[in-house]
């Protein structure tokens, strides 16, 4: 056999693989290495932990809370939207300058529905701060207090419907999965020089062992109708309960389901697309 020959067998997929199983698998070599198609046989190799670590994602997706209804009415009555945004402006802004929202809204047969989908992810922050508390029936003035706010608005698998976004997040763990590697791949090329054979089957172990490369982590605070936290139950205090993703770099991002209005979304990005020509004026 020549060596054009053996190269086009090695990268003919393999035929015992179904079709979403060999995209997946090449989304993965995509983003780690694309010479990884020159190890014989890698889509057969490289299956069962692509196929480990999307079940990981499924389940991922699965324990996120949501869909959660994030819009101006919502921050008056739901305790969690008006803790993760400081005032019904920030939903407005975190719509009008989301790019993949405008896309979404833009792209044909999305300009009908009330209502679509999508990931919110935000960063949890705290505060030292002094304020005013109830220490039984007496009030302290400049108590220390904590402060529980959300910064970085963000989002993420815009969908028409639930469906399509739970979808496009089980791709996009794997993404972050392969990522992960890629990275700590980098790392270790500092010390010493991989060949293809090894990054392989590093990166099925990797795959592998997904639930330790990425998971999500339980959050509950009591926090009062200001978002300062409390220690325990009291006028006003809610008990609010979110996860955390947790990723190689060890960031965390608070992650949760949404619904989104249309009409709030256009209208916000008509707000951000005004306020950008008053700037350039």
């Amino acid at each position: 056999m020549n060596v054009i020959s053996r190269i086009a067998g090695w990268l003919r997929p393999a035929a015992h693989l179904p079709a979403d199983e060999r995209m997946a698998v090449e989304r993965a070599v995509d983003r780690v290495d694309p010479l990884l198609r020159l190890v014989s046989g890698y889509q057969g190799r490289l299956a069962p932990a692509v196929r480990q670590a999307l079940a990981h994602c499924d389940a991922l997706v699965a324990a996120l809370p949501g869909p959660v209804d994030v819009h101006a009415q919502a921050f008056g009555s739901d305790p969690l939207v008006r803790v993760m945004f400081s005032t019904p402006g920030d939903i407005a802004e975190t719509l009008g300058r989301s790019p993949e929202v405008r896309q979404f809204l833009a792209a044909p047969g999305h300009q009908l529905a009330e209502s679509f989908h999508g990931l919110l992810g935000a960063r949890r922050r705290e505060k030292k701060v002094m304020g005013t508390t109830m220490f039984g029936d007496m009030v302290q003035a400049d108590a220390p207090q904590t402060l529980l706010y959300f910064t970085d608005h963000t989002l993420r698998a815009i969908g028409a419907n639930l469906d399509e976004t739970r979808r496009q997040l089980r791709l996009a763990g794997l993404d972050s999965l392969a990522d992960g590697y890629a990275a700590h791949r980098k790392e270790a090329n500092d010390r010493s020089l991989q060949g293809a054979e090894e990054v392989l089957a590093e990166l099925c172990e990797w795959l592998m062992a997904a639930t330790d490369h990425l998971r999500l982590e339980p959050v509950s605070v009591a926090v009062d109708l200001l978002g300062v936290e409390a220690s325990g139950p009291g006028p006003g205090v809610h008990q609010i309960s979110f996860p955390e993703l947790v990723g190689q770099d060890r960031r965390r991002w608070t992650l949760m389901l949404v619904r989104l209005s249309r009409d709030e979304a256009l209208a916000a990005i008509q707000r951000q697309q005004q306020a950008a020509r008053y700037l350039v004026i």
